[in-house]
């Protein structure tokens, strides 16, 4: 039995997510009223005419969270694993679905400021909008009750 038990730990532990160790996760949660931001994307195509934003619950953000790496894998693209990636959420209203926009950067947009002028703490509150920039920056809606992903958009490259 006690055999049992530490193997169930450790698989436990091994299929933990890494951002569940770190001090802070690699993704947040913004305000509605950052929705203003989807209708002018500099360098992709939004997600759709948002009416309005919500705040979706963090059971509904740990769910994408989860499902998201497998969409990447689908998708092909971006190279790379998530983990060299930051991740914005936001509840947007589009016709008459609750959908949740994401929104995913390089992390050393965030980790290098003398490059990219955005300061580390920003991202946490402001929905960040780049242009060109290539795969890297892309963008895609999760539908929390069919638990998919649709319309990845990735910006062009300059």
């Amino acid at each position: 039995m006690t055999g049992r038990l530490t193997t169930i730990a450790l698989l436990l532990t091994l299929w933990t997510p890494p951002w569940l160790y770190a001090s802070e996760p690699p993704f947040t949660v913004l305000a509605p009223t950052e929705t203003i931001h989807l209708g002018r994307l500099c360098s992709r195509e939004g997600p759709g005419k948002v009416s309005q934003g919500w705040l979706p619950t963090a059971e509904q953000i740990l769910q994408a969270e989860t499902l998201l790496p497998k969409f990447v894998r689908a998708n092909g693209r971006p190279k790379g694993p998530l983990s060299y990636y930051y991740r914005q959420y936001l509840g947007v209203v589009i016709g008459d679905k609750r959908l949740i926009y994401v929104n995913v950067f390089p992390r050393w947009l965030i980790e290098r400021e003398e490059l990219s002028g955005i300061s580390p703490s920003n991202w946490r509150t402001a929905f960040i909008n780049i242009c060109d920039g290539g795969e890297g920056f892309w963008g895609a809606l999760y539908d929390p009750n069919t638990s998919r992903f649709t319309s990845p958009r990735f910006n062009g490259a300059a």
